[in-house]
């Protein structure tokens, strides 16, 4: 039980403060362009940087969770004899190119909704995904929602809705901000959709096989490392 609580705080902190910094980099990004520019359209980061950044990070992290947990008194020939047999060795990739690719995309949707929506706004109609992962887990991994469930979902669907519809009453009298509202949530309900998706497939191929998460984790950032390398080289 103490160990759900932990997850579960690192998880509230996790999500907000991805959120708030997320925002802070584009307000800063904005601050610094140059007197007289104003008017210009400001040279933010490349978001498929940052996603990359970010994918190495992880590879970095599974790799020694991995090794702390997967070799046997921390062995390193042991864990390299691991990585060959349930990595490099594996049959699995096929199918992780499913989650690896959409979580890749569900990144990159993060960061072009943000740049569409407050901080607040964001972090509140991202949490449909709670929503898409619900209706996938029926779908495809034939799980049984209790009522108490569903009815918790739709009062957080009855949120979501009220929040958009007040802040598309605050942006209606500017076209531009109103139209980047609505391609904001657009962008929220497809990161929503992919995330919910990835995360129930990904659950279904662990169920399907013996090898450990971190190991799983390995193999989707390298996966992730390779699309978002592409993507960089794709013209914005």
């Amino acid at each position: 039980m103490e160990l759900k609580w932990i997850a579960l705080i690192s998880l509230i902190f996790q999500n907000s403060g991805l959120a708030i910094m997320m925002r802070y980099t584009f307000l800063l990004s904005m601050a610094s362009l140059t007197p007289g520019t104003a008017t210009e359209k400001p040279m933010l980061y490349l978001t498929s940087t940052a996603v990359l950044i970010a994918e190495l990070i992880k590879l970095c992290l599974s790799f020694v969770i991995a090794f702390v947990l997967e070799s046997p008194n921390y062995s390193v020939s042991a864990f390299l004899k691991v990585l060959y047999d349930e990595v490099v060795d594996s049959r699995e990739w096929f199918s992780l190119l499913v989650p690896a690719i959409l979580y890749t995309l569900q990144n990159s949707l993060q960061y072009y909704s943000m740049s569409c929506l407050s901080a607040p706004v964001f972090q509140v109609l991202y949490q449909m995904k709670i929503i898409t992962t619900a209706v996938f887990s029926v779908l495809i991994l034939s799980k049984s929602i209790s009522y108490y469930q569903w009815l918790s979902i739709f009062a957080l669907s009855l949120g979501v809705a009220l929040v958009q519809l007040s802040q598309f009453q605050q942006s209606k009298e500017g076209g531009e901000e109103q139209s980047n509202s609505l391609l904001g949530l657009l962008s929220v309900m497809m990161g929503c959709i992919t995330s919910g998706f990835a995360g129930v497939y990904f659950e279904l191929v662990l169920k399907g096989s013996k090898v450990s998460l971190w190991i799983r984790n390995i193999q989707l950032a390298i996966i992730g490392i390779f699309c978002s390398s592409v993507s960089m080289r794709c013209p914005t």
